[in-house]
């Protein structure tokens, strides 16, 4: 005999229904749709191929181009868009790689005071 008749209860539904596509998972205060499934799950990816990246090499040029590399995967929408990797130093800022952008704004960005 079970413990909890609700636990046998529970357990018959779950059989009838786990075979069916989840589209949005509804918790008690909110719900999740599949359209915010899918970007939360992209999200996770892009956080994957840059940690993927980091162990990868110890060389920071080779690392920079991964994580770029990563980048660009994620945002497939944005292809082509000027992109950067910036390192601070207290309160100045390094364009350390980049991807795209004229000549100008390389140069302005090169070297910056945080915030600017």
């Amino acid at each position: 005999m079970e413990y909890m008749p609700c636990n046998h209860a529970m357990r018959g539904f779950v059989r009838r229904i786990e075979h069916l596509p989840i589209n949005a998972m509804l918790p008690q205060h909110g719900s999740a749709t599949k359209h915010q499934l899918e970007a939360s799950n992209a999200q996770l990816l892009t956080i994957y191929r840059v940690a993927s990246a980091i162990n990868q090499t110890i060389d920071l040029q080779e690392l920079f181009e991964r994580i770029m590399q990563a980048m660009e995967a994620a945002l497939e929408a944005s292809q082509g868009r000027p992109m950067g990797i910036f390192l601070v130093d207290g309160e100045r800022m390094r364009l350390a790689a980049h991807r795209g952008g004229s000549a100008e704004f390389i140069e302005a960005h090169m070297d910056m005071r945080v915030g600017d």
